[in-house]
């Protein structure tokens, strides 16, 4: 798409550079004699002239303007099971990046909120998409703890092999986005049945950030 809308913009300037020049050639050479309707078109053209001229300004601004969206998560966790399929827990903002600084036609930075919600999911080793080799699963429990504080406890009971925190389809019930910023971590608890087999496991994980960098002009275009 970047490459279409450089097109598109290069094709335009062309032509608007194209009538300047046609336009001064032709004062140059001495006024032909045009009819009232060419002579109308002229007039308006040139009142546009100065106009066209901004709006290219602006573009050709843009097009070297970066907007940089900053996304906060904690480490993806996975661990082996019974050769067949693996626990594999992950994070997703809670909400879209917000705007934090901005220089109009230069610079755009957006910051994720601090807080996530938790996906778990038992899941084919290495792959997503249905797990066929689950025949009866439970998850009796997962929580997580930040230090020095009381466990949360976000699934109980449950008896699917994919669950979404802010999904009403596999959170029915809801709860609350997990905080997070630079620097943090979280202790993580899940116990589980898989096809008559119990897992238990306890571990940690730290928070993390991915930076996205884009040209500004295809950050106002989403």
């Amino acid at each position: 798409m970047k490459t279409h809308l450089l097109y598109f913009f290069h094709g335009l300037s062309c032509g608007v550079t194209h009538r300047l020049c046609v336009g001064r050639s032709q004062a140059r050479a001495g006024a032909p004699q045009y009819g009232y309707t060419e002579l109308m078109r002229q007039e308006n053209f040139a009142r546009l002239r100065p106009r066209l001229v901004g709006i290219l300004a602006i573009l050709a601004i843009s097009l070297q303007g970066c907007a940089k969206t900053t996304f906060l998560y904690y480490e993806t966790l996975t661990l082996p099971l019974d050769g067949k399929s693996e626990l594999h827990v992950s994070t997703y903002p809670s909400d879209i990046a917000r705007s934090v600084s901005s220089i109009p036609f230069v610079w755009k930075e957006s910051l994720s909120p601090n807080s996530v919600c938790f996906q778990v999911f038992v899941r084919e080793v290495g792959k997503n998409g249905p797990n066929s080799h689950v025949d009866s699963i439970m998850i009796h429990s997962f929580s997580y703890a930040f230090p020095s504080q009381a466990p949360v406890e976000l699934i109980a009971g449950y008896d699917r092999n994919f669950w979404m925190q802010d999904s009403p389809k596999y959170n029915p019930g809801g709860s609350n986005p997990v905080p997070i910023h630079e620097g943090w971590h979280v202790n993580l608890e899940i116990d589980f049945t898989l096809n008559g087999q119990i897992f238990t496991f306890a571990e940690q994980v730290r928070a993390a950030k991915r930076e996205h960098l884009r040209p500004l002009i295809l950050d106002a275009l989403r």
